[in-house]
């Protein structure tokens, strides 16, 4: 992924609802219930992303993954708040039926967690840091990340 865009909009009490498009081809839809909001917040996200990626040998993998996150969320002075977000994800992953192929679809399971820092009001800039461990085909890996993301809040 090289750009993310996504709008969430609440759906009453606790509820919320996500919609993202990850540029060039992977999009989620999320549903997030804030259940705690006292000394720390705290959410619970379930969601189903889509992909669609050409590998090496031009193997086209279709990848539905199904994931919960669980965020705990802590103010630490006015403009910035630590983020702390484990997660399990499910990966399915399918192979394009049109090549020719014997790779079998596979299954992926996940876990990982991710760090963040929230610094300003309106405008919001999110620097964070991810690890994901996982084992595909018998090999265990890890995937590090860091990135910046920017939320701008529309009232």
């Amino acid at each position: 992924r090289r750009f993310d865009i996504w709008a969430k909009t609440g759906l009453g009490k606790g509820f919320e609802f996500e919609l993202k498009y990850s540029y060039p081809t992977a999009g989620v839809i999320s549903i997030k219930y804030q259940f705690f909001e006292k000394i720390v917040a705290s959410a619970f996200k379930f969601g189903f992303g889509y992909m669609k990626g050409t590998r090496i040998g031009y193997t086209t993998d279709y990848v539905y993954d199904f994931y919960g996150t669980l965020f705990v969320e802590k103010n630490l002075i006015s403009g910035i708040k630590f983020l702390y977000a484990p997660k399990v994800i499910y990966s399915i992953h399918y192979r394009d039926r049109q090549e020719h192929s014997d790779r079998p679809p596979r299954n992926i399971s996940h876990i990982g967690h991710c760090f963040s820092f929230a610094l300003g009001q309106k405008i919001v800039f999110l620097p964070e840091i991810n690890w994901l461990w996982g084992k595909n085909a018998n090999t265990n890996y890890m995937v590090n990340q860091f990135g910046i993301g920017v939320n701008l809040e529309i009232d």
